[in-house]
Protein backbone atom coordinates (compact mmCIF):
# COMPACT_ATOMS: atom_id res chain seq x y z
CA UNK A 1 0.00 0.00 0.00
CA UNK A 2 2.04 3.45 -1.52
CA UNK A 3 1.24 6.55 0.31
CA UNK A 4 -2.19 8.86 -0.18
CA UNK A 5 -2.08 10.74 -3.23
CA UNK A 6 -2.43 14.59 -2.00
CA UNK A 7 -3.20 17.68 -4.86
CA UNK A 8 -2.30 17.31 -8.03
CA UNK A 9 -1.46 13.43 -7.63
CA UNK A 10 1.85 13.96 -5.75
CA UNK A 11 2.07 11.72 -2.09
CA UNK A 12 1.33 13.69 0.68
CA UNK A 13 4.52 14.19 2.95
CA UNK A 14 3.20 13.35 6.03
CA UNK A 15 3.21 10.06 5.12
CA UNK A 16 6.54 9.48 4.36
CA UNK A 17 6.79 11.25 8.07
CA UNK A 18 4.30 8.18 9.64
CA UNK A 19 5.84 5.83 7.49
CA UNK A 20 9.40 6.61 9.25
CA UNK A 21 8.10 7.28 12.92
CA UNK A 22 6.67 3.48 13.04
CA UNK A 23 10.34 2.51 11.86
CA UNK A 24 11.63 4.66 14.64
CA UNK A 25 9.04 2.96 17.15
CA UNK A 26 10.57 -0.21 15.71
CA UNK A 27 13.98 0.46 16.27
CA UNK A 28 13.15 1.85 20.12
CA UNK A 29 11.36 -1.59 20.61
CA UNK A 30 14.66 -3.35 19.31
CA UNK A 31 16.73 -1.29 21.73
CA UNK A 32 14.31 -2.35 24.45
CA UNK A 33 14.48 -6.40 24.01
CA UNK A 34 18.53 -5.78 24.07
CA UNK A 35 18.29 -4.04 27.42
CA UNK A 36 16.38 -6.84 28.42
CA UNK A 37 19.07 -9.35 27.74
CA UNK A 38 21.72 -10.27 30.37
CA UNK A 39 24.88 -7.78 29.00
CA UNK A 40 27.47 -5.85 30.15
CA UNK A 41 26.11 -2.26 30.81
CA UNK A 42 28.81 -0.51 29.71
CA UNK A 43 27.98 -2.69 26.21
CA UNK A 44 24.13 -1.80 26.69
CA UNK A 45 24.73 1.86 27.04
CA UNK A 46 27.10 2.31 23.72
CA UNK A 47 24.48 0.40 22.20
CA UNK A 48 21.08 1.86 22.77
CA UNK A 49 23.34 5.52 22.49
CA UNK A 50 24.22 4.40 18.64
CA UNK A 51 20.77 3.45 18.45
CA UNK A 52 19.10 6.48 19.38
CA UNK A 53 22.37 8.53 17.35
CA UNK A 54 20.97 6.51 13.99
CA UNK A 55 17.57 7.15 14.75
CA UNK A 56 18.42 11.11 15.20
CA UNK A 57 19.96 10.95 11.86
CA UNK A 58 17.34 9.39 10.36
CA UNK A 59 14.93 11.68 11.29
CA UNK A 60 17.49 14.25 9.81
CA UNK A 61 17.70 12.81 6.50
CA UNK A 62 13.85 12.84 6.00
CA UNK A 63 13.98 16.35 7.01
CA UNK A 64 15.80 17.52 4.63
CA UNK A 65 14.47 14.98 1.93
CA UNK A 66 11.69 16.43 2.03
CA UNK A 67 12.54 19.99 1.54
CA UNK A 68 14.82 19.16 -1.35
CA UNK A 69 12.03 16.70 -2.70
CA UNK A 70 9.34 19.46 -2.32
CA UNK A 71 12.03 22.27 -4.17
CA UNK A 72 12.35 19.72 -7.19
CA UNK A 73 8.60 19.54 -7.38
CA UNK A 74 8.26 23.00 -7.17
CA UNK A 75 6.93 24.40 -10.47
CA UNK A 76 6.91 28.27 -9.62
CA UNK A 77 4.39 30.92 -9.89
CA UNK A 78 1.52 30.42 -12.56
CA UNK A 79 1.23 33.50 -14.73
CA UNK A 80 -1.67 35.70 -14.80
CA UNK A 81 -3.23 36.55 -17.87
Amino acid sequence: MGPAQGRNGRPETGDHMIVALEDIGAAVRSAREELKQDQPVATVTWRRAGTLVNVAWVVFDLLILSVIVRAALYKGPTPKG
